[in-house]
């Protein structure tokens, strides 16, 4: 499996328990790097950080042979975040 279709399964996975207080969306795959958009409420109170490296403990938990982990995050809005994933094989 390669890295897009291991990414768009951990989107699908992330989405399926997180809707619709964080919903993610895969932008982008380009070598060791990922791009990904979060919208959504985030239960702030959680802390949105922690939602947002929720995804990263999915793509872990899923077993596809990638470990990632979040390299920057930009804040677009209220309710959205641009995150940059690093990719590595596990």
């Amino acid at each position: 499996m390669g890295a897009r279709e291991a990414l768009e399964r951990a989107v699908e996975e992330y989405n399926r328990y997180r809707r619709p207080e964080a919903v993610a969306r895969l932008l982008r795959v380009e070598g060791d790097e990922a791009l990904l958009e979060f919208t959504g409420s985030f239960c702030e109170t959680c802390g949105v950080y922690d939602w947002l490296e929720d995804f990263v403990y999915e793509v872990r938990g899923l077993n596809l042979g990638l470990d990632a982990e979040i390299e920057a995050c930009r804040r677009l809005s209220d309710d959205a975040f641009l995150v940059k994933i690093r990719l590595r094989q596990a």
